[in-house]
């Protein structure tokens, strides 16, 4: 075995021990220039919207029927038997049973109060059904479909969409695109480059306030024409912020 000099054997000990002090400041050095680069960088904010117009594809028809009784069985029954042939006339006409819900029920008394603390005189019964009807072409008739088969109420039609979630991505998209033009024409007008997107956030915003159609179609006696009733067209926005980088 060849014996190597105690001196060589600490000068390289310590030539070792001085790059591994330099090696280590380096990568130091390097971490904090690149926390410094990103904290010292120039900041952009912008705010935009984006917003899709497309015609809604379902109607929501809220309708109900009321009726009278001296007795309470008495009204109820009327009011059930009016509300099963609503619901069969519905289905009759392709809408399938998931989409036809009772969405209220009540039955109170009647009393006549010219007489002392009032008298019950009979009792009323109220149903309402919803109905989500994804072919617009059969609103109208069915609005008067149902007026005939038993509705004395027609609370409401109601147009919106049945995938919403597919046109706020469209919006975002859009909104994502306009926020970028923005800011590359704000950064190209004040002699600056714009770097990369750091942050972005969605602000309130998405379907707007249905439209509603709230005639008592049908009512009233008579022969009654089908009600015409159009959905015309909705806006779908989005609106966010985001923060890029200029240098």
């Amino acid at each position: 075995m060849q014996f190597i000099p105690k001196w060589l054997v600490q000068t390289i000990a310590a030539v070792g021990a001085t790059l591994l002090v330099v090696l280590t400041v380096s990568q130091l050095y390097t971490v904090k220039s690149k926390f410094r680069e990103i904290d010292d960088k120039h900041i952009i904010n912008i705010s935009a919207e984006g917003k899709v117009t497309v015609k809604p594809d379902q109607a929501i028809i809220n309708a109900g029927v009321q009726t009278d009784g001296v007795t309470a069985i008495e009204a109820q029954n009327a009011n059930t038997n009016l509300a099963n042939k609503m619901i069969a006339f519905v289905k009759g006409q392709g809408v399938e049973e998931k989409d036809v819900s009772t969405s209220g029920y009540n039955l109170y008394p009647k009393y006549d109060y010219t007489k002392g603390n009032g008298q019950i005189t009979g009792y009323t019964a109220n149903q309402s059904i919803t109905v989500k009807v994804n072919d617009l072409e059969k609103v109208g008739k069915i609005l008067d479909g149902l007026t005939k088969n038993g509705a004395n109420q027609i609370n409401g039609v109601n147009y919106t969409f049945q995938d919403p979630d597919n046109f706020r991505e469209q919006a975002r998209e859009a909104a994502l695109k306009n926020a970028r033009e923005k800011a590359e024409n704000l950064a190209r007008a004040a002699g600056v480059r714009l770097g990369k997107l750091i942050t972005f956030s969605e602000n309130s915003g998405g379907v707007p306030m249905p439209y509603y159609a709230d005639k008592a179609y049908g009512m009233g006696g008579g022969a009654a024409t089908v009600p015409s009733v159009e959905p015309g067209v909705q806006d779908i926005t989005a609106q966010i912020s985001v923060t890029y980088e200029i240098y």
